[in-house]
């Protein structure tokens, strides 16, 4: 957990000296300064031969950007009686926001991404009110440490006679590859 922390807050300290020496400041300050809020999805495991679907959400505040995505086993609310081998993952990422131009932007990401194999007890299962839920037993874990960048085209997209400000993002990590859309709001601080 150590080197973690140490690896995250070395990553930071270096990429907000790195952003300000290097690129133009006033494109570093308008494009973090901005709150952006979207949806991610991709897979997990792709690299480790465990191929498994993901989706979530991913959050922009001031050029710092983080992202959790999850998806549950494949019969964790089957209502047939039986067992199936099943997976389910989960990702989390860190990053900072560094603008090349005014619609392109790199994000160093670090992270942890985990896949989870094991299997599904029809037998051993629950009921409340969202309907019925089948307990998934992890029998193998495939994942750890996640590193990677994402790379961010801007653009405006136009509803009505309203520019909404929009990003698509495609990530490439060591454990998956993502592509994400987030919608960007101007600074109310």
């Amino acid at each position: 957990m150590k080197k973690i922390v140490v690896l995250l807050l070395g990553l930071f300290g270096w990429m907000q000296i790195a952003s300000a020496q290097i690129f133009d400041r006033d494109t570093m300050e308008e494009g973090n300064s901005r709150l952006g809020l979207g949806m991610v999805a991709g897979a997990l495991g792709i690299y480790d031969s465990t191929p498994c679907g993901t989706v979530g959400m991913n959050i922009l505040f001031k050029g710092a950007y983080f992202d959790f995505t999850y998806f549950a086993p494949r019969h964790s609310e089957d209502v047939r009686v039986g067992q199936w081998s099943d997976k389910q993952s989960w990702s989390i990422h860190f990053g900072y926001q560094i603008p090349i131009t005014e619609k392109i932007r790199v994000t160093p990401l670090v992270g942890y991404a985990q896949v989870d194999l094991g299997r599904t007890n029809g037998w051993d299962w629950h009921v409340s009110k969202n309907g019925i839920h089948n307990k998934f037993i992890p029998e193998d874990k495939v994942g750890g440490l996640d590193f990677g960048a994402s790379l961010v085209y801007s653009f405006y997209w136009k509803l009505i006679d309203i520019k909404i400000p929009m990003n698509i993002s495609l990530n490439a990590t060591r454990r998956g590859i993502y592509a994400g859309m987030m919608f960007e709001f101007y600074p109310v601080w």
